[in-house]
């Protein structure tokens, strides 16, 4: 008996359910009775006992496993209780019984992929925001400087199968020179003020330390020392009285924004942002590249932040489809935002863009992040924006999927647990309908994600996106 609904094709062969994501189109059911049939199957067979088939088998499915290996063409994946158990040839490989089947047949796996620079800001509500990560194959993400009190809550909320949504690793509160802002900014001023503010970090549970970019030079090394110290990163905007010599030199782990001529010629006055221009126009690149990859400091340009700002000239924002599918809080705070596009905003990003190919070629490390929090960055969605932004900086489709999976594991110190499809590895998978290597738009065409023990099809990442709304 074959049962279809939406996107979904449910078929039971000797009592094992085989779910084929079947792209984007849309069946018309010719029952009622036969959709509600197959919703109550699809849902029972994506959530049993709580979201989680102790087994799943993806078969004849085109392999990307993120280590730069060419791809396996007509494998089979097997999941056990959340763990990739096998990567075997599909056509010689039995399918195990009672397993949970996924066709892979014309689709691509990849790693579950990470949003490297975010901020799990209001007015997000828990159940819009898992589900617009999830939806678009984002498992984790880094973020930047939230409250950690709001930090526990997404992470509890996200616990939960009934709000679902990606790992969490976050910094807590910045390092700045300006005043404190209580759960936010940590003001320093002193090498005593910098050391005592990375141990508040790390007591009040901060995974890592971030700097902005007003915090003073004494403020500076002095809360490098002591995250090295304490065997922490360090990581955050270049600050204006550091060189990136230095910055690299004392440990910054990762360059926020590259070198801050975008971020500071979009919200920093105009004597900043020219401050920044000649800086970046009198760099000594060979040296500076040098001292980056002695180092191993790597760069999150989040050129995704800086071209959503440009978007915002020509007024096109407010005509973006996707508005329609945000809760109502999140799209009157987005509609309502009005932030001026700055001069030499353009040319900034010009500047730090052309910096990235001879970068990446002579070794950096680049992670894949957008910014999300501020107005018309879409969680999830945003990311593969940015993927699209670091080919055309230079990167090849490959290595863009790797800044956003292997690369962003090894910078956290979880490779040796995700990042790749590998046996023994965390089930953090995503199905595409298309093959990215061709074309790294096709990112975006999500057909299943597999996280945290999970089994999410197309068509319940859509029933979260709904739900989240609501």
């Amino acid at each position: 008996m074959q049962l279809l609904r939406g996107q979904d094709v449910v078929t039971r062969t000797c009592g094992t359910p085989r779910l084929r994501p079947s792209g984007f189109s849309v069946i018309r059911l010719s029952s009622i009775a036969c959709g509600l049939v197959l919703w109550t199957c699809s849902r029972a067979a994506a959530q049993r006992p709580t979201g989680a088939p102790a087994s799943v088998t993806i078969t004849h499915v085109t392999v990307i496993d993120g280590t730069g290996a060419l791809p396996m063409a007509d494998m089979m994946v097997r999941i056990e209780n959340g763990r990739i158990a096998g990567i075997e040839n599909a056509s010689k490989s039995p399918l195990a019984n009672g397993t949970v089947t996924v066709d892979g047949r014309d689709r691509f796996l990849i790693p579950g992929l990470w949003d490297m620079h975010v901020h799990l800001w209001e007015p997000w509500p828990a159940p819009a925001l898992g589900a617009w990560f999830l939806s678009n194959g984002i498992v984790g993400v880094r973020d930047m400087g939230t409250p950690l009190q709001r930090i526990r809550y997404f992470r509890s909320a996200f616990s939960s199968p009934d709000t679902p949504g990606p790992r969490i690793v976050a910094a807590g509160p910045f390092l700045d020179g300006r005043r404190s802002d209580p759960g936010t900014v940590i003001g320093v001023a002193s090498d005593a003020d910098g050391h005592d503010a990375v141990d508040s970090v790390l007591s009040w549970g901060g995974d890592f330390i971030k700097v902005l970019t007003g915090i003073p030079r004494p403020a500076f090394f002095g809360a490098a020392r002591e995250a090295r110290r304490k065997g922490v990163p360090i990581v955050g905007h270049l600050p204006l009285a550091v060189s990136p010599e230095e910055a690299s030199d004392s440990g910054l782990r990762s360059f926020e924004h590259m070198f801050g001529t975008a971020l500071d010629c979009a919200y920093g006055s105009d004597a900043t942002c020219q401050s920044r221009m000649h800086r970046l126009a009198t760099l000594d690149t060979a040296r500076l590249i040098q001292t980056l990859r002695k180092n191993d400091s790597w760069q999150t340009p989040t050129l995704a932040a800086w071209h959503r700002v440009l978007r915002d000239q020509d007024g096109a924002r407010s005509d973006d489809p996707r508005l329609a599918l945000l809760p109502d809080t999140v799209r009157t705070v987005w509609l309502a935002d009005e932030t001026p596009t700055p001069a030499g905003l353009a040319e900034a990003v010009r500047r730090e863009a052309a910096l990235i190919a001879p970068m990446h070629h002579a070794g950096i490390r680049f992670l894949a992040g957008t910014d999300f929090g501020d107005p018309f960055l879409f969680p999830g969605a945003s990311l593969h924006d940015e993927l699209a932004n670091l080919v055309a900086a230079g990167l090849t489709p490959t290595e863009a999927l790797q800044s956003a999976s292997r690369d962003a594991a090894i910078f956290l110190g979880l490779g040796d647990s995700t990042g790749t499809i590998a046996i023994g590895k965390r089930a953090d998978l995503v199905l595409l309908e298309a093959d990215p290597l061709l074309d790294i738009h096709r990112t975006r065409q999500v057909a299943a994600v597999f996280t945290q023990g999970r089994l999410f099809l197309r068509a319940d990442l859509d029933s979260l996106i709904a739900h989240g709304r609501r």
